[in-house]
């Protein structure tokens, strides 16, 4: 199920680094703190998303790129950005999202070298999101940004997110 350590069976990723963001993630959520998992298409665990709080306050440093997006995704559709950026193990996205209206939806991020995605559950967002993505056990590839709608209606969705 989850086993942050056979991260390291990717490459580029060692024990040490798929240990440490598996631990990360387990002390935040044992300490009550909310916080999401990201997932692959098999359900490995490949990182997490937190979002801003007291102990994760919202970064005051510019980041090195954003991009704005206004996106109006059907129900049951999803979207990527056309934009593609080399992310690997440590890449930290800060997000500030919101949506037109309530609905489930997720964030997603489509590795645009093998076709697969990655997606996090359980997150039942219904109002968008404002936090840190925090890719601790991905293997170094190109990535899109992407929102998943998986509610029963249109959604605009419109704010930035930043690397």
């Amino acid at each position: 199920e989850q086993e942050p350590e056979r991260l390291a069976e990717v490459k580029g990723i060692s024990e040490k680094m798929a240990r440490s963001i598996g631990e990360q993630f387990e002390e935040k959520r044992e300490n009550g703190l909310e916080v999401y998992e990201l997932l692959d298409d098999n359900g490995n665990f490949m990182g997490y998303y937190e979002p801003y709080s007291e102990t994760n306050p919202e970064p005051v440093k510019t980041a090195r790129y954003t991009a704005n997006i206004n996106w109006e995704i059907p129900a049951g559709k999803y979207s990527y950005g056309e934009n593609q950026y080399t992310l690997s193990s440590g890449s930290k996205i800060q997000v500030s999202i919101s949506q037109s209206q309530t609905g489930t939806s997720y964030l997603t991020f489509q590795n645009r070298t093998s076709n697969s995605s990655l997606r996090f559950t359980n997150t039942k967002v219904t109002n968008g999101w404002k936090g840190t993505v925090v890719l601790g056990n991905i293997s170094s590839a190109v990535y899109s940004f992407g929102i998943e709608n998986a509610s029963s209606v249109t959604i605009t969705y419109t704010g930035s997110y930043s690397l």
